[in-house]
Parts: C-alpha cells; structure tokens; sequence
C-alpha cells in the first residue's frame, strides 16, 4: 500500500528545512539565530546594517577633517574652541571636537549670550559682543543657504559615513554663511568582519 504525503505535510516539512538550511548558512558568517521566522523575515532584505555601540566600532568618534569656507583657519579654530571651553555637554562628538580642537588657547572674544545644545534645535549657539552670532550643530539645521560647492562636499561626505556638524556665522543685516564643515567618524575596529 502506498502512502502519500497531503500538501500541507509536505510543506511544513519544506519549510523548516528551508528555514534549518538558512540558520546553518548563517551560523557560518557568526550570526546567531533566535527565532527560525527571522530567516524569513531576512529573505526580504538586501543590506542589513548592525551596531551595538563598541560591537563593530571602537565607539569612539573622531574629528577626521574640517572644511574650511568664510574665515582664516586659525580665526574658525579660536571661534571652534571658544565654544567648545564653553559646552559642558558629555557625549561622543562634543569629546571629539574637545580632542580635536585646543581649548586652552586664550581669545579675546566677549560673550554676549550663549545657548548651549539642546536636542530639540539640535544645536548651539553663542552671540558676541559686536554683533556676531555663532552657531554649531546638526548641518542640516545650522547651514541654511550653501553653494554649489559646499553642497557637493556634503553629499561626499555623507556618502563615505561621516557625520557632519557646521558652524554658521551671522551679522546684523547680512546673511548666514557657512564658516565650517566638521566630519566625525566612529572608526571600525581592526578585527571586525567584513562581508
């Protein structure tokens, strides 16, 4: 007597196998699988990117390259560390822009008001005595009219995963103007797989 297979048999069968076969395939690139519906789930995906803090990274962010557009460099450098001495913020990129930039360094500046960051304008600012208004901040929120070029700039650096703060300058009766782009990058450790 010959015995059969119904269809939905059959297919619960196929499909733990599929699912068993996907969870080993896995296993090979050190992934760990909790739940066998995950390879289902991931069967829709085509780039799935990961991070637990310090996992992949070193977690630690790094200044890597400054942009210079308005000022004299060492003029951007003083007003950079100017409102870095003043942010008492402890995170990742305010650490980084500590290391990067001297704040020890005297200025003459005299501080009219200053805002410090807040996640909710993403952003902070300081205003000086004479008029002028410095803010340093998410460069989508702080750099408000760009040229052609600063445009590309941030297009290439967005491309290559950096993280981007600006610091703008604004004077009674003029524009805002792009001083400098900051790119910060959270290096990938050395043993970290690539696939």
């Amino acid at each position: 007597m010959a015995r059969f297979l119904h269809f939905s048999m059959a297919l619960y069968i196929l499909t733990s196998v599929a699912l068993a076969l996907g969870v080993i395939k896995l296993s090979r690139m050190n992934v760990l699988t909790q739940e066998l519906s995950a390879i289902e789930t991931l069967a829709r995906v085509d780039v799935l990117c990961l991070d637990k803090t310090g996992t992949i990274t070193e977690g630690q962010m790094n200044v890597e390259q400054v942009l210079y557009y308005a000022e004299e460099k060492p003029e951007v450098d003083k007003i950079m560390s100017f409102i870095i001495a003043l942010d008492e913020e402890q995170n990742a990129s305010m650490e980084a822009l500590k290391k990067y930039f001297d704040t020890s360094q005297k200025s003459n500046f005299e501080l009219e008001t200053y805002h410090p960051f807040s996640s909710e304008t993403k952003y902070q600012s300081i205003e000086l005595k004479g008029g002028s208004t410095y803010n340093l901040g998410a460069f989508d929120l702080v750099a408000k009219e760009l040229t052609t070029k600063q445009n590309a700039d941030i297009e290439k650096a967005l491309d290559e995963g950096y993280r981007i703060l600006a610091l703008s300058q604004s004077k009674p009766s003029e524009k805002d103007s792009l001083v400098c782009l900051i790119l910060l990058k959270d290096r990938p450790k050395k043993e970290a797989n690539e696939f």
